[in-house]
This record gives structure tokens, sequence and C-alpha cells, in this order.
């Protein structure tokens, strides 16, 4: 989300008016300003609903993996899956606009997305 958005958080409809590291301040319908935290907002089970998504908005997904599950191959398999996944929901997902995933070895091992 983003200023000015509108989303619901555990049930309660909220207006986007500050995002910042650690904490985020929305306006709710009696124009109280509430201040949460971002870990307690994105710990809540029912999760975050945009109901008027900011335009330009970019998404970015980080997994953490096993070392044993993290070969080349299944990170391909990976990225693939989530790109046939996004092409599947155009009306969305901007998928031609998707980063890529490598996986990276050695003492600087893991996976960089771009």
């Amino acid at each position: 989300f983003d200023v000015q958005d509108r989303v619901v958080i555990a049930d309660e409809r909220l207006v986007v008016v500050e995002v910042n590291v650690l904490t985020t301040t929305f306006l709710n319908g009696y124009n109280e300003l509430v201040w949460l935290r971002n870990s307690q907002i994105f710990a809540d089970r029912a999760g975050v609903r945009n109901l008027s998504r900011s335009e330009h908005a970019e998404c970015a997904v980080e997994l953490d993996l096993w070392i044993e599950d993290s070969i080349n191959a299944n990170i391909v398999a990976l990225e693939q899956v989530v790109r046939k996944w996004c092409e599947a929901r155009a009306h969305i997902w901007v998928a031609d606009q998707c980063g890529d995933a490598t996986c990276c070895s050695g003492p600087t091992a893991g996976v960089l997305c771009s």
C-alpha cells in the first residue's frame, strides 16, 4: 500500500497517511490517526486488503529456502511458476516487467533477483 490508499486491516477500513520504516499512520472512519507497527500489520493472519491500489507500485517477494533446496534447477522452476501465475492474472500483475531470479554460489551464496 501507499499514501492515500484505502485499506482494510483487521476488519477496519483505513486510509494510509504516512508510511515509515517501522510504523504506518492511518486515518480511521472517525478521523482519528492510528499508528500501527509494520511488523504487526504484516503478521496478522487476515493480511491487508488494498481497496484503491496505487498505480505504478512495485511488489517484491523474498523467500528463505533450505540450502539443499536451493539448487539452480529449483530456483528456475520456482521462477517459472511465479511468472505463469502472474501471466494468468494480467489484470492485476504486469508479467512482462517481472524480474529474474539468479542462483549464486561461493562465499556470497544466495539468490539475486532483479
